[in-house]
């Protein structure tokens, strides 16, 4: 970016580079031609270092203790400055002693059987024996790893792939491992050695004694030599309860009285009552054994007017000096017991906090390293989809890349999805930047960089720079000049060459492809030219009823048609901004944007002009015969339009009220798209719901987001119904694939509906989407652990790779084009359906949806 006008770089070009090299190496049998993140890093790395090799001969590089072998920074390759470390292993191999010296790009660290990153780099460094028996004596071998230089990038790579004999596959392993923002390496430095092995050692005196608490604090939690264990302070506790219980009944009436003890007494009372019942089960199991249970005889059982009443279970038979006796040793005992079990949490807590903070003197934090990378692949071994976490340290933020998406993150949701443990998402590779390194960057004052930059460029990359600053800077005239050719509407939006605005244009197209966000490209609606009519026809008895009030409180022959249609239109106007003031209460669960034109314009803030010209439309298109004032009435309003198209912007106003006609227009057809899909939905049939519900969700997006939500549906609501159906088809897929042998519907299923729609999902944003497509993932990801047939393992690793990288371009089938048919009960339609799915309880989880 050097001396570049741009803000970007197109990496078009290296892409193809980097596809063919690949390429090249799976043809000639060397790799495949798909590589995972450790392979792909270390050939980039590789060609890296190629690229930026001197005719002079490199040297090792100092320690990272001081040591020097007096090379000049200029005649080292700075790819292996900046990836590249050394560590010297030493240690004795059966019986004799050796030290090598090794360079290191990515460091393999392990993931099974560790908690966090510094388990792994223990286990990974500090010195492991074996035993070597023979015929002479019994030989010790193992090594230590103490790095001798760290790379300003220092990256560890986890080894998240395992071979699974029994089925004979890899399988990825999911396990959480857990890493810190900033990260010390001084303990594993070669210079600190002794001071290290002086605390691993105090490390594991300390680890042996925590053993062995641990293993008494839970003989006393998990006591008992059954099955069912149950900490001890509970058994002596129960045995006390036992003891001062007295034969007899305890009414529900008594019970009733304790009603007014808290649900949290109540409900410790319930689970001490079935812990009781749990033990009992197991005494009389373990006694089955030894002795033979007498049959109950099947008498049936009489009437008793005690039927309604409780038992605790008691001694038959106790005295007072044998209950005291018992109440002072139980008592005694369970204290006795609450102490141990408290001495003995107190020295593990101290031991861990010890343990803990073995490493965290200020001496052995010299050497920071800060979290810059951390790259993520979901999915199996077989399949996945990779990204990239990558901190911006100018405005201090995390940023994830995730194909051409790059969102802003929190470290919570970077742990979530790395760490392990969540879904099928795991860290790979983290990539730590040496502190000292990490000074913050400054944009250069001015918006190109200073001509200095330049200047400082080799030759051959100055005229490459210079050309593309000209070729850019031609590009942005040649944009300019084709935006300034654009006729614009007098709503401000271009028009086509061919005279139709954008809406027009966008409703005689036909949905092919559910993935893209070009409404133009997506919409089945086509276009009608006598919108005015159809809306006006809407609101006959609405329009005959204002008059009809109108007409009865004023005198018409005084005050004649021209007055008594503008105290018509004021009565309806003031109607409809009632009904615009209530709306927030109605919907969803009714929409009169549906039924009233007027409506819609006020919630989409329409020109007054605009809505005036509305209410006289509906006062002349509607039919008003039979009635000859009404019949006048309507004529005044005739009149009216044509005096308004003969002012100077009369052409205008009819266009833009023409317009309005057209969005109001596509915000119903949009509205039937979803009641369509309500429909059949609640039908059952999610096939053709979800076409539906994708085009609604498509449209009705474009359209709020180029808005607001008023100008069209809740987004909310489309989008639950659409995950719904993605979720109810994975479902019969997973479950066909699972169940029957012949799995081609199930894979039609998904190659025709599932796949098309999930980028749809993993894009939204709303986690709900983003969590259903993880979990249509996850479903999936479950076959692989499981012994199926080589032809289902052949298909669904191809139908993985489809899951974890969906195509970008993708066609589903066509709907009918929404004619003025579909929409004349559409507000009748949307009642009836929406009334069904709130019984069903469908709107409510729509609405807490996030």
């Amino acid at each position: 970016m050097i001396g570049s006008q741009k803000k970007y770089v197109d990496p078009s070009k290296a892409v193809e580079i980097l596809k063919e090299a690949f390429s090249s190496s799976a043809s000639s049998g060397v790799g495949d031609s798909q590589q995972d993140v450790s392979e792909f890093q270390h050939k980039l790395l590789e060609w890296l270092e190629d690229a930026f090799k001197s005719h002079l001969c490199r040297s090792s590089s100092p320690s990272l203790c001081g040591s020097s072998t007096g090379e000049t920074r200029q005649n080292r390759n700075p790819m292996c400055e900046l990836f590249y470390g050394q560590y010297r292993a030493e240690g004795t191999n059966e019986g004799k002693g050796f030290s090598n010296e090794e360079n290191f790009g990515q460091f393999p660290l392990q993931v099974n059987g560790f908690c966090d990153i510094h388990e792994s780099l223990e286990a990974a460094t500090a010195q492991g024996e074996i035993e070597t028996i023979s015929r002479d004596a019994t030989q010790k071998s193992g090594q230590e790893l103490w790095f001798t230089k760290l790379p300003p990038v220092l990256t560890f790579e986890f080894s998240r792939f395992q071979f699974n004999q029994q089925l004979g596959r890899p399988e990825k392993i999911h396990n959480k491992i857990e890493f810190p923002h900033v990260i010390y390496m001084d303990r594993y430095l070669d210079c600190n050695k002794n001071d290290t092995r002086q605390r691993r050692e105090e490390v594991r005196k300390l680890m042996e004694e925590l053993v062995v608490l641990y293993a008494r604090l839970d003989k006393f939690n998990h006591y008992g030599s059954g099955s069912k264990k149950v900490p001890l302070q509970d058994v002596l506790t129960y045995a006390l309860e036992f003891a001062q219980n007295k034969p007899g009944l305890n009414t529900l009436e008594d019970v009733d009285m304790q009603s007014s003890k808290s649900s949290n007494n109540m409900n410790a009372d319930m689970k001490k009552q079935e812990l009781r019942f749990e033990m009992a089960n197991e005494v009389c199991c373990s006694l089955s054994t030894d002795v033979e249970m007498t049959a109950i005889p099947s008498t049936p059982v009489k009437e008793n007017k005690d039927i309604n009443c409780i038992s605790d279970p008691a001694p038959r038979q106790v005295s007072d000096n044998e209950l005291q006796v018992l109440q002072e040793c139980l008592h005694r005992w369970r204290t006795e017991v609450e102490q141990d079990v408290k001495e003995l949490q107190e020295k593990i807590s101290k031991l861990e906090a010890m343990k803990n903070s073995m490493y965290s003197d200020e001496t052995l934090k010299q050497y920071p390293y800060q979290l810059h990378a951390v790259l993520v692949h979901e999915g199996q071994a077989a399949a996945g989809h990779y990204w990239a976490y990558i901190y911006d340290s100018m405005n201090e933020k995390w940023l994830k890349f995730n194909d051409i998406a790059v969102t802003c993150t929190s470290w919570d949701d970077l742990v979530k999805e790395s760490v392990g443990g969540y879904h099928n998402a795991s860290a790979y590779c983290l990539m730590y930047v040496q502190q000292s390194n990490m000074e913050p960057y400054t944009e250069p004052p001015t918006d190109f960089p200073p001509q200095s930059y330049i200047e400082k460029l080799p030759e051959d990359l100055k005229e490459f720079v210079v050309q593309d600053n000209k070729k850019f800077a031609q590009e942005m005239l040649d944009w300019d000049e084709a935006q300034a050719r654009k006729p614009v509407t007098p709503t401000g939006e271009s028009r086509n060459k061919e005279g139709g605005d954008g809406d027009a244009k966008q409703e005689r197209a036909v949905l092919k492809n559910p993935s893209s966000q070009t409404a133009s490209t997506q919409t089945p609606i086509v276009i009608k030219s006598n919108l005015p009519v159809q809306h006006a026809e809407m609101l006959v008895e609405e329009t005959r009823k204002q008059l009809s009030l109108v007409l009865k409180l004023e005198n018409y022959l005084m005050k004649g048609p021209e007055t008594i249609l503008k105290l018509a239109i004021e009565k309806e106007l003031k109607h409809m901004d009632q009904i615009f003031l209530s709306l927030a209460q109605k919907v969803p669960r009714e929409d009169p944007r549906l039924l009233y034109p007027v409506v819609y314009l006020r919630c989409c803030t329409a020109p007054a002009r605009v809505i005036d010209h509305f209410l006289h439309e509906q006062f002349s298109y509607c039919p008003l015969d039979g009635d000859k004032r009404a019949e006048e009435v309507k004529k005044a309003a005739i009149n009216w339009l044509k005096v308004q198209h003969q002012v100077s912007d009369g052409d205008v106003l009819e266009k833009n009220t023409q317009n309005w006609h057209e969005k109001y227009n596509q915000f119903r057809k949009i509205a039937f798209l979803f009641v369509r899909g309500l429909q059949l939905f609640h039908n059952e049939r999610y096939e053709d719901a979800l076409l539906y519900l994708v085009h609604c969700h498509v449209l009705n997006g474009n359209l709020v987001d180029k808005n607001n939500e008023q100008w069209g549906l809740e987004k909310k609501l489309v989008n639950f119904y659409r995950r719904q159906c993605l979720l109810h088809l994975n479902d019969m897929a997973t479950s066909q694939f699972q169940s029957k042998d012949d799995i081609r519907d199930s894979l039609k299923l998904m190659n025709d509906f599932v796949v098309p729609c999930l980028p749809l999902l993993l894009t939204s944003s709303y986690q709900d989407d983003i969590s259903a497509g993880e979990e249509m993932r996850e479903k999936w990801c479950s076959f692989l652990g499981q012994e199926i047939c080589e032809d289902k393992i052949e298909k669904l690793q191809d139908l993985m790779s489809k899951l974890f990288d969906p195509p970008t371009e993708s066609k589903s089938a066509q709907i009918a084009a929404v004619t003025s048919k579909d929409l004349k009960d559409l507000y009748k339609n949307y009642m009836d359906v929406m009334n069904i799915a709130y019984n069903s309880g469908y709107i409510e989880r729509a609405i807490n949806s996030s």
